[in-house]
């Protein structure tokens, strides 16, 4: 016999349909209320490159805005150390050493030497160890304020190395109008490709190498490019070939690589001092004439 009245049996109606639909609403929803990680600058260097290396502590008011990220998984929260004024010292000569090894690396890969000046920032709650913005470099604290081991070391002088690269030639080839993301991204294959160069054959990133050595995966990696290439041109698209797969990096590479083994160094250094358009399309062409099989192949068209 049901003693409950009217309004209870709603009641006990509304917690059922709760408790059916909570579980899905909240799956559907979560990307509204997921965490996100805040980036937060801790120091920041301007950093002058003639016969030596000079840093100069900067002010961080004068540092980017970095969006925020959404954080994935069960993060594990850093404990970062107090940055006073006599572990900036040191961590600032700590940069200064790295740097001088960064450059040697660099440097063999571009045209001349590189001078000029650029921008450190060391930002806590970035997802990337280091990235290129413009005339600065964004460097993770992770890897900096904490002691390294030697392959950790050896990865992070790369990883700078091919970001010092990008800034080197950024002048010219990262100019190119945000409105033509199929000329950014054929154009990147060259830069990428390039500053990617610097780390094959060290072994810093066995990973890497061994994509380039898989015939596998490294023509599922042009496949990729192809596929982007084919579709109307977006940033997106273009995107998703250095972040998700890295496909980018490998192909750009790959031609790098080849067009070296048969021309020189010098061949592809010298598409360096060029206009971007006019880099690009000697770059393809280089390529085509080191006469990749099929899997390899890449056109402009």
């Amino acid at each position: 016999m049901d003693l409950t009245t009217g309004p209870e049996r709603l009641t006990l109606k509304l917690r059922a349909v709760i408790r059916f639909f909570f579980p899905w609403a909240l799956c559907l929803l979560q990307p509204l209320f997921a965490s996100s990680i805040h980036p937060e600058v801790l120091l920041g260097w301007q950093v002058t490159v003639r016969s030596k290396v000079t840093l100069t502590r900067i002010s961080t008011e004068g540092a980017p805005r970095l969006p925020s990220w959404e954080a994935h998984g069960n993060r594990q929260e850093i404990s970062w150390p107090v940055v006073d004024q006599q572990s900036g010292t040191l961590l600032e000569r700590k940069l200064k050493t790295l740097l001088k090894e960064v450059l040697h690396k660099s440097n063999k890969y571009l045209s001349e030497e590189y001078r000029g000046n650029f921008k450190i920032w060391v930002f806590k709650n970035v997802p990337y160890t280091a990235k290129t913005l413009e005339d600065a470099i964004i460097v993770s604290a992770a890897p900096v304020l904490q002691p390294l081991e030697h392959k950790a070391r050896k990865q992070l002088s790369c990883i700078l190395a091919h970001e010092l690269h990008h800034v080197a030639v950024g002048p010219q080839f990262f100019q190119i109008d945000p409105l033509r993301p199929r000329q950014i991204l054929l154009t990147s294959l060259l830069t990428e490709g390039a500053a990617s160069r610097i780390c094959v054959g060290d072994h810093s990133f066995p990973e890497f190498e061994t994509v380039l050595k898989n015939e596998k995966a490294l023509s599922a990696a042009f496949q990729d490019v192809r596929n982007i290439l084919r579709q109307p041109p977006d940033h997106e698209g273009m995107a998703q070939l250095y972040t998700r797969s890295k496909s980018g990096y490998y192909v750009g590479c790959w031609m790098i690589m080849q067009i070296e083994n048969r021309f020189g160094r010098s061949a592809w250094l010298s598409l360096l001092d060029e206009a971007p358009e006019l880099a690009t399309i000697k770059f393809f062409d280089l390529y085509a004439k080191t006469n990749p099989p099929a899997l390899y192949q890449l056109s402009l068209q």
